[in-house]
């Protein structure tokens, strides 16, 4: 049944055997070296076909319905999440449209206002008093010293 026994009908690359019996090139390798599963090695190519009796045998023990139920059940459950991030993504973006449509009526400077002294005619030339000077904001006195 090892390298020294005659050919099956049953002949798979390292890599079918892995898919069908669901487990790693790797361990079908290990498992050669060991010589713990049936193969066959192809003097011409050097290459290594592994022979299987029965086709439905399976080296990890556990039942294909219950590895596909439990896949589905978490392709289903990434699904969902995906979909709940995409709306959460989508719901921000409406939020950061909303606000940069506010920004421009934000930052737009006020209209500026005429100065008095300015504004009459005649008085041009005149120099006010000292007294008579704006006012200073706290914040450019906090800010500006």
């Amino acid at each position: 049944m090892y390298a020294d026994e005659p050919t099956s009908n049953h002949r798979f690359t390292v890599k079918e055997a892995a898919k069908r019996l669901n487990v790693s090139e790797a361990a079908i390798r290990q498992r050669i070296q060991r010589e713990s599963i049936a193969y066959e090695k192809d003097e011409e190519t050097n290459r290594v076909y592994i022979v299987l009796e029965d086709t439905d045998e399976r080296l990890d023990d556990v039942e294909p319905d219950i590895e596909h139920s439990s896949e589905r059940e978490l392709i289903d459950t990434l699904q969902e999440q995906l979909r709940l991030e995409r709306e959460a993504s989508a719901e921000l973006r409406r939020i950061i449209a909303g606000l940069t449509q506010r920004i421009p009526a934000i930052e737009a400077p006020p209209e500026p206002r005429e100065d008095p002294e300015t504004a009459s005619p005649g008085m041009e030339g005149v120099e006010t008093p000292l007294a008579e000077e704006k006012p200073v904001s706290w914040w450019r006195k906090l800010f500006f010293g």
